[in-house]
């Protein structure tokens, strides 16, 4: 799971729904396809201090060989370090805490990840708001 950025928007407290991608890659030799839904409708619940983040949503997502599937997902990212506060320049600052992800993604009916999802060759998952006045 990629993790949460709110992209100059505030994120605290974050209740509805807004669009979101996910991506996929299906490997195996021939039957290797990629497969996005770029603009996903999720429903994102955030808590005060960036301590969590859920984002709940399906959609349906096209592969690269124009076939349709069916994918939904159920994630969640929990802070385990302490808050960080950068200011950018005057009236922009970056809030954000390294966290951990775990959730469902399906695709097709198939769970693809159920459970932690921390990639172990990438950067830590983290839940980040960027502001601007």
């Amino acid at each position: 799971m990629q993790s949460v950025n709110a992209s100059r928007r505030p994120l605290v407290p974050a209740r509805g729904r807004c669009g979101h991608g996910i991506l996929g890659l299906r490997v195996g030799g021939e039957n290797a396809f990629s497969w996005a839904a770029p603009t996903a409708p999720a429903t994102i619940t955030s808590t005060e201090a960036l301590k969590s983040v859920t984002a709940t949503g399906s959609s349906i997502a096209r592969d690269n060989l124009g076939g349709t599937h069916q994918v939904s997902f159920d994630v969640s990212w929990t802070s385990v370090g302490p808050l960080e506060t950068t200011v950018n320049n005057p009236g922009s600052k970056r809030k954000q805490r390294t966290a951990t992800a775990t959730g469902q993604v399906t695709f097709d009916g198939m769970v693809l990840v159920d459970g932690e999802a921390n990639h172990p060759t990438r950067p830590a998952p983290f839940i980040r708001v960027d502001t601007e006045k």
